[in-house]
């Protein structure tokens, strides 16, 4: 962009001109969701320009917001999450150009995450799909904890409208999802759960109300990958023997990056029997709590990379544990990992991988980190509770940093 029109764009802005014109490129910008904790109060999407480091403009928002994903069009979807009675559980089209809500999407599913946007279509991601009532009563055989995956919809009229729904069949939680870089494929980690209570009742409505869902970190998890010319499930790749408590996932070129939370049991380059080679309390099949210490030296310290195909472990690079979201500079050849602090801790920490060494070449600690983005023009963006710092992915230095409480960041991927 133009110092001339961002300066223009500025001015329009602090005139109170709400209705001023952006530019189209998407990759233009990124947008963050900023909290107010002053005397008014509330909640705001900023808008910063990636090419300038500057802030160009915000938009009122509601602090129940789950997630921020920008479409192709460089309006941005906002997900939330509530009481899917409540009328505020819906997905709200922002026009970036107006600030004004274009549409809202009224879903049947619970708890929308993820948006993924291809033009023609998007995918919106569901932990749990399928979950309403309605919906259960029609598909009485189907457990609660077996509604994971995606709502599809295509674009007819201008108006998105639900074509088809995607759907693992797993007692699982999609917790992580990557676009292959040719837009062919979507990849998602499939993290298991702890199911307890009664499993099994007389009717639909108690199968929602009366199971316990948690996260299981001692069982195996799974990568599955969707085909998004055919909208289906094209594999399902179970992770047994490689690691446990899968997380984060991100696709560069012909490689998978994978983050999880507990240790692996068993040593992935020795083909056994797994009861031969894994540590006594697996062997024992006894129930293990992950301890929770400063150290952390319970949890994963590895950062797992996969071939595609063949799916294959190729390599673990080692790195501090609780790493969870991934962003990448495809053109520095740099992937980023968030590392967030257990348990309340404020502990948080950024490592820099090399993408064509495959090796850890950086760290920076950065207390309550929130989440990561990469924006283009090697800046990445970084939120906490307390700043936002953006920084240059080629020297890893902070090159501008903004006082305030943050969240969410959407880019255009």
């Amino acid at each position: 962009m133009s110092r001339l029109l961002l300066i223009l764009i500025m001015l329009c802005s602090l005139l109170g001109c709400k209705n001023a014109a952006v530019p189209a490129n998407p990759k233009d910008y990124v947008y963050i969701l900023h909290y107010d904790r002053g005397p008014k109060g509330g909640a705001f999407i900023d808008q910063y320009s990636v090419t300038a480091d500057q802030k160009i403009r915000s938009f009122e928002a509601d602090d129940s917001m789950t997630y921020l994903s920008v479409m192709s069009n460089g309006n941005v979807w906002c997900t939330y999450s509530a009481n899917f009675d409540e009328n505020i559980q819906k997905v709200r089209e922002l026009d970036t150009v107006t600030g004004k809500i274009r549409y809202v999407l009224t879903h049947p599913s619970q708890s929308a995450d993820e948006v993924f946007d291809l033009g023609d279509k998007f995918y919106i991601r569901f932990e749990n799909i399928q979950a309403s009532e309605d919906y259960i009563q029609k598909h009485p055989n189907l457990a609660p904890w077996e509604h994971c995956g995606f709502e599809v919809y295509k674009k007819k009229n201008g108006h998105p409208k639900l074509d088809s729904f995607i759907r693992f069949d797993l007692d699982g939680f999609i917790l992580g999802a990557s676009m292959s870089e040719t837009r062919n494929s979507l990849y998602v980690t499939l993290h298991p759960i702890f199911l307890s209570g009664e499993d099994v009742k007389d009717t639909p409505k108690e199968r929602i109300s009366t199971v316990g869902r948690t996260f299981n970190e001692n069982q195996y998890s799974w990568i599955g990958e969707i085909d998004t010319q055919t909208d289906k499930v094209k594999r399902v790749i179970s992770l047994d023997p490689y690691l446990r408590g899968v997380w984060g996932i991100k696709v560069v070129g012909d490689y998978l990056y994978v983050t999880a939370l507990e240790k692996e049991t068993y040593n992935w380059d020795i083909k056994r029997d797994r009861t031969e080679i894994g540590d006594k309390r697996a062997r024992e099949k006894t129930p293990y709590t992950p301890k929770f210490s400063e150290e952390m030296r319970d949890y994963n310290r590895s950062l797992f990379v996969f071939t595609l195909n063949p799916f294959k472990l190729v390599k673990k690079i080692p790195i501090e544990a609780m790493g969870r979201r991934m962003e990448v500079d495809p053109e520095a050849k740099r992937l980023f990992v968030l590392h967030e602090g257990g348990m309340g801790s404020p502990i948080g920490l950024l490592t820099a991988i090399d993408t064509e060494t495959q090796t850890r070449i950086g760290q920076m600690l950065i207390p309550r980190i929130r989440m990561i983005g990469y924006a283009g023009h090697h800046r990445l963006y970084v939120t906490t509770s307390e700043k936002l710092l953006i920084i240059d992915t080629t020297t890893l230095k902070v090159v501008k940093e903004v006082p305030g409480e943050f969240g969410m960041i959407a880019h255009r991927w």
